[in-house]
Protein backbone atom coordinates (compact mmCIF):
# COMPACT_ATOMS: atom_id res chain seq x y z
CA UNK A 1 0.00 0.00 0.00
CA UNK A 2 1.20 3.44 -1.04
CA UNK A 3 0.94 5.45 2.04
CA UNK A 4 -0.72 9.21 2.18
CA UNK A 5 0.40 12.36 3.79
CA UNK A 6 -1.55 15.28 4.49
CA UNK A 7 -0.17 18.99 5.93
CA UNK A 8 -0.63 22.62 6.13
CA UNK A 9 2.18 25.33 6.01
CA UNK A 10 0.58 28.73 8.02
CA UNK A 11 2.21 32.05 7.33
CA UNK A 12 1.39 34.55 9.39
CA UNK A 13 1.83 38.44 9.62
CA UNK A 14 3.06 40.19 13.00
CA UNK A 15 1.55 43.83 14.13
CA UNK A 16 2.75 45.56 17.07
CA UNK A 17 0.64 48.39 18.09
CA UNK A 18 -1.13 47.99 14.70
CA UNK A 19 2.04 48.46 12.81
CA UNK A 20 3.37 45.59 10.46
CA UNK A 21 6.76 44.26 11.95
CA UNK A 22 9.46 41.89 11.03
CA UNK A 23 9.15 38.44 13.17
CA UNK A 24 12.64 37.72 12.81
CA UNK A 25 13.37 40.18 15.48
CA UNK A 26 11.07 37.90 17.54
CA UNK A 27 12.30 34.55 16.06
CA UNK A 28 14.39 34.14 19.70
CA UNK A 29 11.89 34.81 21.52
CA UNK A 30 9.93 31.91 20.51
CA UNK A 31 12.59 29.41 20.13
CA UNK A 32 12.93 30.41 24.25
CA UNK A 33 9.85 29.36 24.80
CA UNK A 34 9.34 26.38 23.48
CA UNK A 35 11.08 23.14 24.70
CA UNK A 36 13.83 21.04 23.05
CA UNK A 37 14.54 22.54 19.47
CA UNK A 38 16.78 21.09 16.68
CA UNK A 39 18.15 23.93 15.16
CA UNK A 40 17.95 23.87 11.14
CA UNK A 41 19.09 27.34 11.00
CA UNK A 42 18.72 31.15 12.90
CA UNK A 43 15.79 31.42 11.70
CA UNK A 44 14.18 27.80 11.47
CA UNK A 45 13.56 25.00 13.92
CA UNK A 46 11.79 21.31 14.50
CA UNK A 47 10.65 21.39 17.96
CA UNK A 48 9.33 18.27 20.73
CA UNK A 49 5.49 19.67 19.94
CA UNK A 50 6.33 18.18 16.42
CA UNK A 51 5.98 21.88 14.37
CA UNK A 52 8.49 23.29 12.54
CA UNK A 53 8.72 26.92 12.79
CA UNK A 54 10.64 29.50 10.46
CA UNK A 55 10.75 32.65 9.05
CA UNK A 56 10.15 33.26 5.25
CA UNK A 57 10.64 36.93 4.81
CA UNK A 58 9.78 39.28 7.52
CA UNK A 59 6.81 36.41 8.34
CA UNK A 60 6.42 33.37 10.75
CA UNK A 61 5.35 29.98 9.13
CA UNK A 62 4.02 27.27 10.78
CA UNK A 63 4.30 23.39 9.53
CA UNK A 64 2.18 20.50 10.95
CA UNK A 65 4.12 17.70 10.53
CA UNK A 66 2.31 15.61 7.87
CA UNK A 67 -0.61 13.64 9.04
CA UNK A 68 -1.46 9.94 7.62
CA UNK A 69 -4.53 9.85 5.64
CA UNK A 70 -6.81 7.92 7.90
CA UNK A 71 -9.66 7.82 9.60
CA UNK A 72 -9.91 10.79 12.02
CA UNK A 73 -7.36 12.85 10.06
CA UNK A 74 -8.70 15.95 9.37
CA UNK A 75 -9.21 16.55 13.16
CA UNK A 76 -5.37 15.29 13.98
CA UNK A 77 -4.30 17.92 11.19
CA UNK A 78 -6.68 20.36 12.69
CA UNK A 79 -5.55 19.59 16.11
CA UNK A 80 -1.85 20.20 15.19
CA UNK A 81 -2.24 23.80 13.00
CA UNK A 82 -4.50 25.10 16.16
CA UNK A 83 -1.29 23.80 18.74
CA UNK A 84 0.69 25.55 16.47
CA UNK A 85 -0.75 29.07 16.24
CA UNK A 86 -1.25 28.90 20.00
CA UNK A 87 2.89 28.21 20.62
CA UNK A 88 3.33 31.61 18.32
CA UNK A 89 0.47 33.62 20.36
CA UNK A 90 1.87 32.43 23.36
CA UNK A 91 5.28 33.33 22.81
CA UNK A 92 4.52 37.20 21.44
CA UNK A 93 1.72 38.11 23.83
CA UNK A 94 2.69 41.77 22.79
CA UNK A 95 1.93 41.09 19.35
CA UNK A 96 -0.91 40.57 17.38
CA UNK A 97 -0.77 37.79 14.42
CA UNK A 98 -3.56 37.84 11.06
CA UNK A 99 -3.55 34.77 9.02
CA UNK A 100 -1.83 35.65 5.37
CA UNK A 101 -1.37 31.74 3.22
CA UNK A 102 -2.08 28.34 3.84
CA UNK A 103 -0.32 25.65 1.91
CA UNK A 104 -1.59 22.61 1.75
CA UNK A 105 0.60 19.70 0.84
CA UNK A 106 -0.65 16.09 -0.22
CA UNK A 107 1.46 13.17 -1.17
CA UNK A 108 1.81 12.27 -4.66
CA UNK A 109 3.64 9.09 -4.99
CA UNK A 110 3.95 8.51 -8.94
CA UNK A 111 4.86 12.27 -9.49
CA UNK A 112 1.23 12.94 -11.32
CA UNK A 113 -1.41 13.36 -8.98
CA UNK A 114 -0.79 17.11 -8.95
CA UNK A 115 -2.24 18.75 -12.09
CA UNK A 116 -5.44 16.14 -12.11
CA UNK A 117 -6.47 17.14 -8.64
CA UNK A 118 -5.88 20.85 -9.22
CA UNK A 119 -8.12 20.78 -12.33
CA UNK A 120 -10.65 18.57 -10.35
CA UNK A 121 -11.14 20.54 -6.71
CA UNK A 122 -10.00 24.23 -8.45
CA UNK A 123 -14.11 24.89 -7.78
CA UNK A 124 -14.11 23.24 -3.95
CA UNK A 125 -11.02 24.43 -2.82
CA UNK A 126 -12.17 28.38 -3.90
CA UNK A 127 -15.26 27.93 -1.95
CA UNK A 128 -13.49 26.02 1.05
CA UNK A 129 -9.84 27.61 0.89
CA UNK A 130 -10.16 31.36 -0.11
CA UNK A 131 -11.70 34.35 0.64
CA UNK A 132 -13.93 37.11 -1.38
CA UNK A 133 -10.44 39.30 -1.02
CA UNK A 134 -8.36 36.26 -2.20
CA UNK A 135 -5.13 37.01 -4.38
CA UNK A 136 -5.18 33.44 -5.96
CA UNK A 137 -4.44 30.49 -5.33
CA UNK A 138 -1.88 28.33 -7.12
CA UNK A 139 -0.21 24.95 -7.06
CA UNK A 140 3.48 23.75 -6.77
CA UNK A 141 5.38 20.49 -7.25
CA UNK A 142 7.58 19.15 -5.27
CA UNK A 143 9.28 15.47 -4.70
CA UNK A 144 6.81 12.78 -4.51
CA UNK A 145 3.97 15.50 -2.99
CA UNK A 146 2.57 18.74 -4.16
CA UNK A 147 1.32 21.71 -2.80
CA UNK A 148 -2.23 24.08 -3.43
CA UNK A 149 -1.65 27.24 -2.01
CA UNK A 150 -4.70 29.53 -0.77
CA UNK A 151 -5.42 31.73 2.08
CA UNK A 152 -5.29 30.90 5.62
CA UNK A 153 -8.55 30.50 6.76
CA UNK A 154 -9.79 31.17 10.59
CA UNK A 155 -12.75 29.17 11.39
CA UNK A 156 -11.68 25.72 12.79
CA UNK A 157 -14.71 23.74 11.30
CA UNK A 158 -13.73 24.72 7.88
CA UNK A 159 -10.16 24.24 8.38
CA UNK A 160 -11.22 20.84 9.24
CA UNK A 161 -13.92 20.36 6.42
CA UNK A 162 -11.09 21.71 4.35
CA UNK A 163 -8.62 18.94 4.90
CA UNK A 164 -11.21 16.30 4.48
CA UNK A 165 -12.71 17.46 1.49
CA UNK A 166 -8.93 17.54 -0.03
CA UNK A 167 -7.86 13.68 1.30
CA UNK A 168 -11.07 12.39 0.06
CA UNK A 169 -10.29 14.18 -3.58
CA UNK A 170 -6.69 12.59 -3.80
CA UNK A 171 -8.09 8.56 -2.91
CA UNK A 172 -10.77 9.53 -5.35
CA UNK A 173 -8.91 10.67 -7.73
CA UNK A 174 -6.13 7.73 -6.85
CA UNK A 175 -8.77 5.60 -7.87
CA UNK A 176 -9.96 6.70 -11.17
CA UNK A 177 -7.23 8.84 -12.65
CA UNK A 178 -9.67 11.16 -14.00
CA UNK A 179 -11.42 14.04 -13.43
CA UNK A 180 -15.30 14.03 -13.04
CA UNK A 181 -16.18 17.32 -14.00
CA UNK A 182 -14.59 19.73 -15.86
CA UNK A 183 -14.74 23.58 -16.40
CA UNK A 184 -14.98 23.40 -20.07
CA UNK A 185 -13.68 27.11 -20.25
CA UNK A 186 -10.38 26.97 -18.82
CA UNK A 187 -7.40 25.31 -18.23
CA UNK A 188 -4.87 25.34 -15.37
CA UNK A 189 -1.43 25.59 -14.94
CA UNK A 190 0.57 25.46 -12.53
CA UNK A 191 3.02 27.90 -13.60
CA UNK A 192 1.06 31.00 -12.63
CA UNK A 193 -1.29 31.96 -9.98
CA UNK A 194 -5.51 31.50 -10.70
CA UNK A 195 -7.22 34.32 -10.57
CA UNK A 196 -11.28 33.81 -8.80
CA UNK A 197 -13.31 33.73 -11.11
CA UNK A 198 -16.35 33.19 -8.84
CA UNK A 199 -16.51 36.23 -7.29
CA UNK A 200 -19.82 35.23 -6.14
CA UNK A 201 -19.50 32.30 -4.31
CA UNK A 202 -21.91 29.58 -4.79
CA UNK A 203 -24.18 32.09 -6.46
CA UNK A 204 -21.87 32.14 -9.43
CA UNK A 205 -22.56 30.36 -12.81
CA UNK A 206 -19.16 28.33 -14.30
CA UNK A 207 -19.02 26.19 -17.79
CA UNK A 208 -19.22 22.51 -16.78
CA UNK A 209 -18.16 19.52 -18.71
CA UNK A 210 -19.64 16.30 -17.16
CA UNK A 211 -18.17 13.87 -19.68
CA UNK A 212 -20.12 10.98 -17.55
CA UNK A 213 -23.50 12.80 -18.54
CA UNK A 214 -23.33 14.19 -21.54
CA UNK A 215 -23.24 17.65 -20.10
CA UNK A 216 -21.75 20.56 -21.02
CA UNK A 217 -23.03 24.08 -20.28
CA UNK A 218 -23.74 26.61 -17.79
CA UNK A 219 -24.27 25.55 -13.99
CA UNK A 220 -23.69 27.32 -10.59
CA UNK A 221 -21.00 26.32 -8.15
CA UNK A 222 -24.01 25.27 -6.08
CA UNK A 223 -24.84 22.05 -7.80
CA UNK A 224 -20.96 21.61 -8.93
CA UNK A 225 -19.99 21.61 -4.97
CA UNK A 226 -23.22 18.82 -4.91
CA UNK A 227 -22.26 16.64 -7.44
CA UNK A 228 -18.26 16.66 -6.94
CA UNK A 229 -19.00 15.47 -3.16
CA UNK A 230 -21.85 12.86 -4.22
CA UNK A 231 -18.69 11.40 -6.31
CA UNK A 232 -15.66 11.44 -3.28
CA UNK A 233 -18.47 10.73 -0.72
CA UNK A 234 -17.71 7.08 -0.21
CA UNK A 235 -14.01 8.31 0.35
CA UNK A 236 -15.56 11.06 3.09
CA UNK A 237 -17.48 7.97 4.81
CA UNK A 238 -13.97 6.13 5.19
CA UNK A 239 -11.76 8.87 6.10
CA UNK A 240 -14.22 11.16 8.51
CA UNK A 241 -15.61 10.38 11.59
CA UNK A 242 -19.44 10.79 11.72
CA UNK A 243 -19.16 14.07 13.34
CA UNK A 244 -16.10 15.15 10.34
CA UNK A 245 -18.59 13.95 7.49
CA UNK A 246 -21.44 15.77 8.56
CA UNK A 247 -18.85 18.84 9.05
CA UNK A 248 -17.78 19.09 5.56
CA UNK A 249 -21.50 18.47 4.52
CA UNK A 250 -22.69 21.01 6.21
CA UNK A 251 -20.48 23.70 4.38
CA UNK A 252 -21.51 21.83 0.63
CA UNK A 253 -25.13 22.42 1.37
CA UNK A 254 -24.75 25.76 2.68
CA UNK A 255 -26.40 24.58 6.14
CA UNK A 256 -22.84 26.77 7.96
CA UNK A 257 -21.66 29.43 5.92
CA UNK A 258 -17.97 29.25 4.62
CA UNK A 259 -15.72 32.26 4.42
CA UNK A 260 -16.49 32.93 1.33
CA UNK A 261 -20.04 33.38 2.07
CA UNK A 262 -19.72 36.20 4.76
CA UNK A 263 -19.65 38.73 1.80
CA UNK A 264 -20.57 41.88 3.78
CA UNK A 265 -18.64 41.45 6.68
CA UNK A 266 -15.38 41.48 4.21
CA UNK A 267 -16.95 43.65 2.13
CA UNK A 268 -16.71 45.61 5.98
CA UNK A 269 -13.44 44.79 6.36
CA UNK A 270 -12.42 46.03 3.09
CA UNK A 271 -14.37 49.54 3.42
CA UNK A 272 -12.37 49.93 6.51
CA UNK A 273 -9.18 49.49 5.22
CA UNK A 274 -8.42 46.25 6.87
CA UNK A 275 -7.27 44.26 3.76
CA UNK A 276 -4.22 45.12 1.18
CA UNK A 277 -3.09 42.53 -1.44
CA UNK A 278 -4.09 39.78 0.41
CA UNK A 279 -2.71 41.21 3.86
CA UNK A 280 -5.33 41.67 7.13
CA UNK A 281 -4.50 44.15 9.60
CA UNK A 282 -5.12 44.18 12.91
CA UNK A 283 -8.38 47.02 12.35
CA UNK A 284 -11.04 47.43 15.20
CA UNK A 285 -14.67 47.16 13.90
CA UNK A 286 -17.65 49.40 14.83
CA UNK A 287 -18.26 47.59 18.02
CA UNK A 288 -14.40 48.18 19.27
CA UNK A 289 -13.40 44.28 18.60
CA UNK A 290 -11.01 43.30 16.45
CA UNK A 291 -11.54 41.35 13.12
CA UNK A 292 -12.03 38.07 13.64
CA UNK A 293 -8.87 38.03 10.96
CA UNK A 294 -6.47 38.55 14.01
CA UNK A 295 -5.74 35.12 15.61
CA UNK A 296 -6.62 34.41 19.27
CA UNK A 297 -5.14 31.94 21.57
CA UNK A 298 -7.43 28.52 22.48
CA UNK A 299 -8.62 28.51 26.17
CA UNK A 300 -7.64 25.28 26.85
CA UNK A 301 -4.40 23.89 25.87
CA UNK A 302 -4.68 20.82 23.11
CA UNK A 303 -3.71 17.59 23.63
CA UNK A 304 -1.20 16.89 20.80
CA UNK A 305 -2.45 14.21 17.62
CA UNK A 306 -0.34 11.13 17.26
CA UNK A 307 1.61 12.56 14.75
CA UNK A 308 2.52 15.35 16.53
CA UNK A 309 3.88 13.14 19.96
CA UNK A 310 5.77 10.70 17.25
CA UNK A 311 7.67 14.02 15.51
CA UNK A 312 8.27 15.57 18.90
CA UNK A 313 10.08 12.76 20.20
CA UNK A 314 12.87 13.29 17.82
CA UNK A 315 13.50 16.19 19.06
CA UNK A 316 12.73 15.79 22.49
CA UNK A 317 14.51 12.42 23.09
CA UNK A 318 17.13 11.98 20.85
CA UNK A 319 20.52 12.75 20.75
CA UNK A 320 23.43 13.73 18.35
CA UNK A 321 20.66 14.38 15.49
CA UNK A 322 22.47 15.25 12.69
CA UNK A 323 19.76 15.70 9.98
CA UNK A 324 16.19 16.05 10.07
CA UNK A 325 13.74 16.42 7.49
CA UNK A 326 10.05 15.50 7.33
CA UNK A 327 11.11 12.46 5.43
CA UNK A 328 14.47 11.54 6.51
CA UNK A 329 16.25 11.32 10.01
CA UNK A 330 20.00 10.74 10.75
CA UNK A 331 21.32 10.61 13.87
CA UNK A 332 23.89 8.89 16.02
CA UNK A 333 23.48 6.05 18.94
CA UNK A 334 25.75 4.22 20.81
CA UNK A 335 26.51 1.75 18.67
CA UNK A 336 26.60 3.66 15.47
CA UNK A 337 24.88 5.76 13.05
CA UNK A 338 21.00 5.36 12.11
CA UNK A 339 19.68 6.83 8.87
CA UNK A 340 15.88 6.21 8.51
CA UNK A 341 13.91 7.26 5.10
CA UNK A 342 10.33 8.15 4.61
CA UNK A 343 7.51 10.01 7.39
CA UNK A 344 6.15 6.35 8.10
CA UNK A 345 9.28 4.91 8.46
CA UNK A 346 10.50 7.96 10.90
CA UNK A 347 6.90 7.39 12.63
CA UNK A 348 7.35 3.67 12.68
CA UNK A 349 11.08 4.03 14.11
CA UNK A 350 9.61 6.27 16.68
CA UNK A 351 6.98 4.14 17.98
CA UNK A 352 9.73 1.03 17.92
CA UNK A 353 12.43 2.89 19.61
CA UNK A 354 10.99 5.64 22.59
CA UNK A 355 9.06 3.88 25.34
CA UNK A 356 5.35 4.13 26.10
CA UNK A 357 4.99 6.12 22.12
CA UNK A 358 1.59 5.00 21.08
CA UNK A 359 1.94 2.68 17.98
CA UNK A 360 1.78 4.87 14.28
CA UNK A 361 -0.90 3.94 12.14
CA UNK A 362 -0.41 4.03 9.24
CA UNK A 363 -2.62 5.88 5.72
CA UNK A 364 -5.65 3.88 5.25
CA UNK A 365 -5.83 1.34 2.24
CA UNK A 366 -8.98 1.00 0.44
CA UNK A 367 -10.83 -2.02 -0.89
CA UNK A 368 -12.06 -2.17 -4.37
CA UNK A 369 -14.22 1.11 -3.65
CA UNK A 370 -16.95 1.42 -5.88
CA UNK A 371 -17.31 5.37 -6.96
CA UNK A 372 -21.01 6.99 -7.65
CA UNK A 373 -20.53 7.51 -11.73
CA UNK A 374 -22.09 11.12 -12.54
CA UNK A 375 -24.73 9.36 -15.09
CA UNK A 376 -26.85 12.35 -15.31
CA UNK A 377 -27.15 16.39 -14.89
CA UNK A 378 -30.89 17.41 -13.71
CA UNK A 379 -29.87 21.57 -13.45
CA UNK A 380 -31.28 23.05 -10.17
CA UNK A 381 -33.34 25.65 -9.77
CA UNK A 382 -31.45 29.00 -9.44
CA UNK A 383 -30.11 30.10 -6.05
CA UNK A 384 -29.70 34.04 -5.89
CA UNK A 385 -27.59 36.03 -3.01
CA UNK A 386 -30.12 37.76 -0.78
CA UNK A 387 -27.91 40.58 1.25
CA UNK A 388 -30.83 40.60 3.94
CA UNK A 389 -29.98 37.20 4.45
CA UNK A 390 -26.53 37.78 5.28
CA UNK A 391 -25.75 38.61 8.77
CA UNK A 392 -21.87 37.83 8.56
CA UNK A 393 -21.27 41.96 9.25
CA UNK A 394 -24.23 42.33 11.70
CA UNK A 395 -22.67 41.18 14.87
CA UNK A 396 -19.47 43.98 14.41
CA UNK A 397 -21.18 47.06 13.12
CA UNK A 398 -22.58 47.71 16.86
Amino acid sequence: MEERYIGVENELISFKDGTEVEFGDYFKQLKDSVGKTHDISGTSIRTDTGHGFYVAGDEIEILTPPIALNRGFSSRLTDSLMAGRDIVLEATPELEHTGYSMHWNLSDNDNIMGNRLYEAIAIPFQMFGLTPLSTGFNLRHKDYRFEILGDSLTRENQINATALLLGASLCAMEERKYTPLRLADRSFSSDDAQEIFISDGRYSFVDVDVPTAGFQGKMQVQQYLELFHRWISPFVRRLGTRREAWNLESFIFGKENLEFDDLKYFELIEGGGGAVDGIYKPISLANSEKSRQVLVKGETKRELPLECRLLGAVVGELTDIEEFGWDHLYYSRDYGKTNVSGIGDIYRHMSSTIKGLPRFKPSQDFPEEKLKEISEVALNDEIKYEPDKDLSAESVQG
